[in-house]
Formats: C-alpha cells, sequence, structure tokens
C-alpha cells in the first residue's frame, strides 16, 4: 500500500511540476488520464484503468500481422480494463506529445519500456462531463 501512495505522490508532483511549466488545464488533464491508463497498468488495477476509459463506447485498436497479411482488430476499452489484474511495477513512461484541439478533443503519444519491450501507444480522448477520457487507443510494439 505504501508503493501505491508513493507512485501516486509522485504522479501528482510531477502533474503540478508540468502544469507549473506552461502545461494548460486541458493538456494537464489528458495527462492526468494517461497515467492513469500507465499506473493500472503497473499496479494490476482495472478500476484504475476504467477511470482513463471511455469503457462504454471506447475502442482499443489492435495490429496484426500474419502470413496472410495485416488486419486491424478491435476491443472494448471496459473489456481491456478488465484485464488489468497483473502488476507490472518495472516499466517507464515517456510521453512524445500532446494535441489539444478546442478544449473538447486531444490526442497523446508516449513510449512504455519495460525490460526488453518497448511499445508506442496513440490515444484519442475527449473531454466527457469535464473529464478526459480515453476513446480510442491504438499502439505498436518494438
Amino acid at each position: 500500500m505504501k508503493k501505491i501512495w508513493a507512485v501516486l505522490a509522485l504522479w501528482f508532483a510531477l502533474s503540478a511540476s508540468v502544469l507549473a511549466q506552461g502545461e494548460s488545464a486541458d493538456e494537464a488533464g489528458v495527462r492526468d488520464a494517461v497515467m492513469a491508463y500507465f499506473l493500472a497498468g503497473n499496479q494490476g488495477d482495472p478500476d484504475l484503468a476504467r477511470r482513463a476509459f471511455e469503457t462504454d463506447t471506447g475502442v482499443m485498436f489492435i495490429h496484426r500481422e500474419d502470413e496472410t497479411g495485416s488486419t486491424v482488430e478491435g476491443m472494448n476499452l471496459g473489456d481491456f480494463a478488465a484485464r488489468f489484474t497483473r502488476t507490472n511495477p518495472d516499466r517507464t513512461i515517456t510521453f512524445h506529445d500532446i494535441t489539444v484541439a478546442e478544449g473538447a478533443v486531444a490526442s497523446a503519444h508516449i513510449t512504455i519500456v519495460w525490460g526488453d519491450r518497448e511499445v508506442d501507444d496513440m490515444f484519442l480522448l475527449y473531454k466527457l462531463d469535464g473529464e478526459w477520457k480515453i476513446v480510442a487507443k491504438a499502439f505498436t510494439w518494438h
């Protein structure tokens, strides 16, 4: 439990630090939603993932390559959030870009690294009832 509080304290401190450096409230809200997704994966916390996602209609896109070619499949973000049951505490995150349009829609690009695995995550978010929610996620492994 102490570890969770330490991670959350660091998250809030980093968010406040970034906001103090000129990040808008909307950019900070987008960053908070993406960080909730990231921390949910670190902690194995499906409830935290559900808070980051629009779980009713949000979708994750999965690109697959095999001998027959390329395909894209979709998975509901609520179903994806339910899979957050295993901790991954050694992951790191890098934010590459956050773009907000009209205070209503945003995109974010991050890289997550753990061990010898690396993934680029791309997010589309909407501000719903005053709160930023991930409505679409696409990714690629390196």
